[in-house]
């Protein structure tokens, strides 16, 4: 698949893959990078994409990419949820040692 081609279906399918990604991550921001890091990832797989079947390759990694996201989510917690436990210094008078 050569660039015009490739860049004529991304401008065709992009509105359906960000309300795709929409549904999935509820972001405007997530959703946008979601489709472009699939699109991008389209265009490095582009010899390997089937004719006829672009818009599902191109929609499962748009999944994919949001699934990574998601995943990414889940591992950053915000300071504030962090117990304050965590913080507390070892050693403290009153605690016994052995």
């Amino acid at each position: 698949m050569d660039k015009i081609i490739f860049e004529q279906l991304a401008r065709e399918l992009l509105p359906g893959l960000y309300r795709l990604a929409m549904s999935i991550l509820r972001s405007s921001a997530d959703s946008e990078d979601a489709v472009m890091h699939a699109l991008e990832n389209a265009w490095a797989a582009r010899d390997k994409i089937r004719v006829g079947s672009e818009k599902s390759y191109i929609a499962k990694i748009v999944i994919n990419e949001c699934r990574n996201i998601q995943r990414m989510r889940q591992r950053m917690r915000p300071a504030d949820e962090i117990a304050e436990s965590a913080y507390t210094p070892h050693g403290l008078l009153g605690e016994r040692h052995f």
